[in-house]
């Protein structure tokens, strides 16, 4: 069996998510009305590929101002480069976050993929994922 590590892609999923789905505590700190709300972000990793995508990964922290309540976790961009020769340019193709309490969780199910004992065989493929309440989900694909 082999891992193909050029196929690992980070998808984020365009998923149309229902009123009863719940959204990140990020995501609702970020929807509050008539308030004034600070986030303290940095840079963590960035990425490149070689089909012009940058993906970079920030921690941040979310406050209402005046307000001791807090949020934290990642938030992930995903930029994409446009234009020509001469001009190019960047713009953010997509966003997600993953709230702090998410990560643990996150990283045992990522552990749990790369450790898998499933078994494929000639001309057969797999598929592995691991998806976040935002719907940011990283996609391994394996080919014998």
């Amino acid at each position: 069996m082999k891992i193909l590590i050029a196929i690992l892609s980070v998808i984020i999923s365009s998923i149309a998510f229902s009123a009863d789905i719940s959204e990140t505590n990020i995501e609702n700190f970020l929807n509050k009305k008539e308030v004034a709300i600070y986030i303290k972000s940095k840079l963590l990793k960035s990425y490149s590929s070689d089909n012009f995508k940058t993906i970079k990964i920030n921690s941040i922290q979310i406050n209402v101002i005046g307000e001791k309540n807090y949020v934290k976790g990642l938030n992930i961009l995903i930029y994409e480069k446009y234009g020509n020769y001469y001009n190019v340019k960047t713009k953010i193709k997509e966003t997600s976050y993953i709230d702090y309490d998410e990560i643990p969780i996150l990283i045992s199910n990522l552990k749990k993929i790369w450790n898998h004992t499933y078994k494929i065989t000639k001309n057969e493929s797999g598929i592995l994922t691991v998806a976040t309440r935002s719907g940011f989900s990283i996609t391994i694909m394996e080919l014998f």
